[in-house]
């Protein structure tokens, strides 16, 4: 690979030759230089401390070598460099926090942009940019083997790139483009191959998640999971590293950014609180398509739909008494479409389908006393039997269930005989 070298501006050149601006850290350290004495300053053996400008020559010599500023935190052949890069985007962060008591002024965070310094290696690494792969395929380049003693970043690049291979492997949509996988082939034949002795790697891991989520639509695997518990120990596992990462308080060879990465790229929950919500949303229109498949939601309604419709009904009936609910308008809309009598449950149904069958008798008789023992409908006469029954029980509950105030009001409305044989004597003598 041909590598392009990026010379620094001559503006950046004459600024590098200015002398830095004097910041509170500065003049602490120059102060206390002073408090120590004159010895040090006659002193011979004394090693002079190298100054800012220094290390940005040496960061510039760097990146003509490497074609980047991406010094890694080890390294051997300047490990001051390594150290004095990572300060500069310590105090950057700083700068950023706005503390006072940063020690990186906007000039020298002007003179390193000038650069091409990267302030954050997390995107660097990201893969978002182009430049990124093939920095990690120099670093590679550097190792004698692809399976012992690979670093912590590379080996998690490597896994992203067998991931990416897979895809490529079964046909689908990959990064790993044909110019990658001969830079990949060239380094080594069998790149691809996970490390062996390994159990159970972070790969195949992600390999049986990526399974997962193709046959559930989700990374939402129970914690109770006897097809694979391992894979459901592991993605547990996986959440309870992010949150000590979040809150600082991972060791940093546990899990780092670039797996977190990965994990993001096939759509990782990490949050299932959060993600239980879209999650509910995605299993209410799945049951909702089962009930279109009804017949009716009245009768015949299998358990498991017949315990989503009650949910439903709960949560109208907190609508109507102004509560919060998790029923908005869309889905109120779509199980009236399916039927407008939805929200009653079976015997609310039953009722009224019954109440509906009296109006009639009386359209055609002109009263409601339906005789129980001549009359051809004969689950009407029962009911009609039954509501006087409960009507007297309204004093007595706990032997049948009593009328609601709304029904004995609706049974009024049509002229209901509440009791038949009063009614029967009145009508003797009229």
């Amino acid at each position: 690979m041909v590598r392009t070298r990026k010379c620094v501006s001559l503006a950046a050149m004459v600024l590098l030759m200015q002398p830095p601006r004097i910041t509170p850290l500065a003049m602490l350290s120059s102060s206390s230089s002073h408090q120590h004495g004159r010895s040090g300053l006659g002193d011979s053996t004394a090693k002079r401390q190298p100054t800012w400008t220094d290390r940005l020559r040496e960061l510039l010599q760097y990146k003509e070598e490497q074609g980047h500023t991406l010094v890694p935190k080890r390294y051997p052949e300047n490990q001051g460099l390594a150290n004095w890069v990572s300060k500069q985007r310590q105090l950057y962060k700083k700068y950023q926090a706005n503390d006072t008591n940063f020690a990186i002024d906007a000039e020298r965070i002007r003179i390193l942009d000038k650069i091409g310094f990267c302030w954050e290696t997390s995107k660097a690494y990201s893969g978002g940019d182009e430049s990124s792969w093939w920095v990690h395929l120099e670093e590679l380049k550097k190792l004698e083997s692809f399976s012992e003693n690979v670093p912590r970043r590379l080996r998690s690049f490597l896994e992203e790139q067998r991931i990416e291979y897979e895809k490529v492997q079964n046909g689908e949509e990959s990064r790993l483009d044909d110019r990658k996988l001969a830079a990949l082939n060239e380094l080594d034949s069998s790149w691809w191959k996970s490390p062996k002795g390994l159990q159970s790697s972070w790969t195949d891991r992600v390999h049986e998640l990526i399974q997962y989520k193709e046959e559930h639509g989700n990374t939402l695997v129970p914690k109770r999971y006897p097809s694979n518990q391992g894979l459901a120990n592991w993605v547990s596992k996986q959440r309870q590293l992010y949150r000590k990462f979040q809150r600082s308080e991972m060791s940093p060879s546990a899990l780092d950014e670039d797996r977190f990465r990965i994990l993001d790229r096939i759509g990782f929950c990490w949050d299932t609180k959060i993600a239980s919500t879209s999650y509910q949303d995605q299993s209410w229109w799945s049951r909702f398509d089962e009930l279109k498949k009804l017949d009716s939601i009245s009768e015949g309604v299998p358990p498991e739909l017949g315990l989503f419709l009650r949910k439903q009904r709960l949560e109208y009936e907190k609508l109507q008494n102004g509560e919060k609910s998790r029923l908005d308008d869309t889905k109120l809309s779509a199980l009236a479409e399916l039927d407008p009598l939805w929200w009653k449950s079976p015997r609310e149904r039953q009722w009224e389908a019954r109440f509906q069958s009296l109006v009639e008798y009386k359209k055609r008789h002109g009263n409601c006393c339906v005789p129980v023992s001549t009359y051809p409908d004969r689950k009407l006469a029962n009911w009609v039997s039954n509501m006087r029954k409960r009507y007297k029980n309204r004093e007595k509950p706990g032997q049948l269930p009593t009328l609601t105030d709304k029904q004995v009001e609706r049974l009024n409305s049509i002229g209901f005989v509440w009791d038949h044989w009063d009614h029967k004597f009145d009508s003797n003598f009229e």
